[in-house]
């Protein structure tokens, strides 16, 4: 965790009798104090606190470089489509897939009834040969559950297109709004998420990035976990197909860290 050093702001006191003493100048206003959220980077999914399913078996290959935190995937080629290799088509999810409980950087459990936003980014995304395949980080309420409305995922993922340009999605549920970029490299998505009562995801949104150029993509949602406010969520990495699409295998990497920012 960062931060910046406190920002003064004095009305009608010119800067060289400014006062830093709030009780003697009522009229100073005092900046926030800005943070950054503390990032997790995910390590290798080959930890025994991941459980791992890929009933298809569409992921042929899997790699983790502890140095660099660069996860390498190889998929298979998917044709005919299949809905259910996506996140974002069908009713269910088949795919290639990670799960474990949700914890905040103090290791602290992160609860369907507690409030907070949920940044995923992915940094020197590196597509290779592969067409219509992403990774996916994100957030599910059912980790046990391969049908998609139970499951009530809601994340982000990089891929690339079937045309060869790098995607970027802003996922819930089973919808996804996706933006592309010409070389880009680098993903970041947020989420909020409202707590109890509610328990409601009020929208998803993601940018991708290249060294010259951004592009963003938003999904709003009114979607609401139904599980007891006290249920533990769980962090969710999966290889999806873009849809229900053709995707050429071959091998992907990129890097993965996610953070948990509380509201109070």
């Amino acid at each position: 965790m960062s931060s910046s050093n406190n920002v003064w702001a004095g009305i009608g006191f010119p800067p060289a009798t400014r006062s830093n003493n709030v009780s003697a100048d009522p009229q100073v206003i005092r900046s926030a104090v800005s943070t950054a959220p503390t990032f997790i980077n995910i390590g290798d999914l080959t930890d025994p606190a991941y459980t791992a399913s890929d009933p298809n078996a569409l992921l042929s290959a899997y790699s983790f470089n502890s140095g660099t935190g660069v996860h390498s995937f190889t998929t298979v080629n998917v044709n005919p489509a299949v809905a259910d290799y996506a996140i974002n088509a069908g009713s269910n999810f088949t795919g290639p897939r990670w799960t474990r409980l949700l914890v905040d950087a103090a290791g602290q459990p992160v609860l369907a009834g507690d409030r907070f936003n949920l940044f995923i980014r992915f940094t020197t995304f590196s597509p290779g040969a592969a067409l219509q395949w992403g990774t996916y980080a994100g957030v599910l309420q059912n980790a046990s559950s391969t049908v998609l409305t139970t499951m009530a995922a809601n994340g982000n993922w990089i891929g690339m297109t079937g045309a060869g340009t790098p995607n970027i999605a802003a996922h819930t549920v089973n919808i996804a709004a996706t933006n592309s970029l010409a070389s880009g490299t680098i993903g970041y998505g947020s989420t909020l998420f409202t707590g109890a009562p509610g328990k409601t995801c009020a929208g998803v949104n993601a940018s991708i990035q290249s060294t010259t150029a951004a592009a963003v993509a938003t999904r709003a949602t009114a979607g609401s976990f139904t599980v007891a406010d006290s249920a533990q969520l769980s962090l969710i990495v999966c290889l999806t197909t873009l849809g229900t699409v053709i995707a050429t295998g071959g091998t992907f990497s990129t890097t993965i860290s996610y953070a948990v920012e509380r509201l109070a």
